[in-house]
């Protein structure tokens, strides 16, 4: 019977780790799935609702309901050994056969819809056991890996965008760190039934002196859609890291041979030359790599290059409210959250959370809750990212003055002042002791008709400052009046008042 096709990622949403499978076979209720992110996998087979054989690929049942497979071990380029298995019904530990099996089937790809989006291939060359290519510090799975991902980001972001480019299914053979058998890559493009395969690379040499970007397509496809859109890819190449122009090139690699679609495969450069290298290391040349990919497989599928939306033009600046001396899960709601530009909000009432939509750029604000002494932040916000800063904020300490009862005119006074730390202290020592009470609150301020103003300094971080002063006022037998104002994040706050004599 014909095999059945099916996809579970489209790019008319945000790009989401799914698993995406490509139905190979089903017979008596048994199917045969191949996921580039899991391998082969069954449902059904045995009574068992799902047996995972990971690497293997061409699944096909024989007559008797049996499953074979194929196994095969590559050097990322060509297939170096291939083995027939099989998995009998009953049983979940494939055996090694000698003979082939019945032979694999691939669907035949149906026409696209007018109108339909347009499926590609991104292929992540090597991978799992095979890291590809080694130099500098780096690995080539890793770095094809880095670009396949933010092509399949631009080509959401392009899909997503209704102004212009293109719109895309995208079937990316891994992405993750996996093994994936070039078999498995090709039958997969191939059953996907896409429209173009492009598999990325990085190149390698015994001497560091070996650089440059090329790009090959199929042997004998130089001057068909395969050798356009190779063309196109290393002139993008070019443009967007600059290195040395190897060429474009033919090659008889396994995945440009056995899939039906337009393939190219680029070798983005040399991961043993140090200048090549360090492109791979930037993730701003990666990322203008991707876009320059976007490009080339936009106008290959004959849409004009457009460069579409990075997105939200808004990021998000997030964060809760807390208590510092308590730590984070001590949550202070209802606390006043103002930034820089004069917006203001309250954090939440049960969280202390609170959450500020923002276009890209450098934000102060400050935190503030009565009791606490303000805490201000300063963070950074970009555009499609959510953005941490949670002000801790401290309980203030109301500050006190502490002295003797009374002290001998002329000899310094020994003070004791209690506020938060960093707070600078100004003593007001006045003639008039009395204390002016404000309503019928019991609020007293002292009256600073007649009054000399004396700096202490700040309060160290132990919260309590000593001091000695000379006593302001020399005629013997006067009363003074002391009141420490401390400052703290420029709120003044009124301590209480002592009185003191001198005799």
């Amino acid at each position: 019977m014909p095999l059945a096709f099916t996809l579970a990622l489209s790019c008319g949403a945000a790009a989401q780790n799914v698993e995406r499978v490509l139905l190979a076979d089903t017979q008596s209720g048994v199917r045969a799935w191949f996921s580039p992110d899991v391998g082969l996998w069954l449902e059904g087979f045995g009574g068992q609702k799902r047996v995972v054989i990971g690497r293997g690929s061409e699944p096909r049942f024989d007559a008797q309901g049996q499953l074979w497979f194929t196994r095969s071990e590559d050097d990322g380029h060509e297939i170096r050994r291939r083995e027939t298995w099989f998995l009998a019904r009953g049983t979940a530990v494939p055996v090694r056969m000698h003979g082939t099996g019945p032979a694999y089937r691939l669907p035949a790809p149906s026409p696209r819809p007018l109108g339909a989006p347009v499926k590609v291939v991104i292929d992540a060359g090597h991978g799992g056991s095979d890291p590809g290519a080694l130099g500098n510090g780096l690995r080539e799975a890793d770095i094809n890996l880095a670009v396949a991902l933010r092509l399949e980001a631009w080509l959401a972001l392009d899909a997503a965008d209704a102004r212009g480019g293109g719109d895309w299914t995208i079937l990316m053979t891994r992405r993750s760190d996996t093994d994936v058998s070039l078999a498995s890559r090709a039958n997969a493009a191939n059953a996907f039934g896409a429209a173009s395969f492009l598999s990325i690379h990085m190149n390698s040499f015994t001497t560091s002196s070996a650089n440059g970007s090329e790009t090959f397509c199929y042997t004998g496809q130089e001057g068909r859609a395969a050798g356009l859109y190779r063309n196109r890819v290393q002139s993008e190449l070019l443009s967007a890291w600059g290195l040395t122009n190897r060429g474009v090139k033919t090659a008889n690699f396994y995945v440009l041979r056995n899939t039906s679609m337009p393939a190219v495969l680029m070798e983005g450069g040399f991961i043993t030359n140090t200048v090549d290298a360090s492109k791979m290391k930037s993730a701003a040349s990666i990322d203008r790599l991707a876009l320059g990919l976007l490009w080339a497989t936009q106008e290959h599928h004959g849409f004009t290059r457009y460069t579409p939306s990075s997105g939200p033009t808004t990021g998000t600046l997030t964060g809760v409210v807390y208590d510092a001396s308590q730590g984070t899960g001590a949550r202070i709601v209802d606390a006043s959250i103002v930034l820089s530009d004069g917006a203001s909000q309250r954090s939440v009432a049960t969280t202390g959370a609170f959450s500020f939509a923002l276009p890209p750029g450098t934000y102060s604000y400050v935190a503030s809750a009565p009791g606490f002494a303000p805490a201000a932040l300063t963070r950074t916000v970009v555009a499609n990212q959510t953005i941490w800063g949670s002000p801790g904020l401290r309980p203030m300490i109301g500050p006190s003055i502490e002295g003797p009862f009374s002290t001998v005119a002329g000899n310094p006074l020994q003070l004791t002042v209690r506020a938060d730390a960093q707070s600078p202290v100004l003593v007001l020592i006045g003639s008039t002791p009395q204390l002016l009470t404000i309503g019928n609150f019991g609020v007293s301020v002292p009256d600073l008709t007649t009054s000399v103003a004396v700096s202490l300094g700040v309060v160290p971080a132990s919260g309590t400052l000593a001091a000695s002063i000379p006593t302001p006022v020399a005629s013997k037998g006067a009363r003074v009046l002391m009141q420490p104002f401390a400052f703290v994040a420029r709120a003044p706050k009124l301590g209480n008042a002592a009185a003191f004599e001198l005799k």
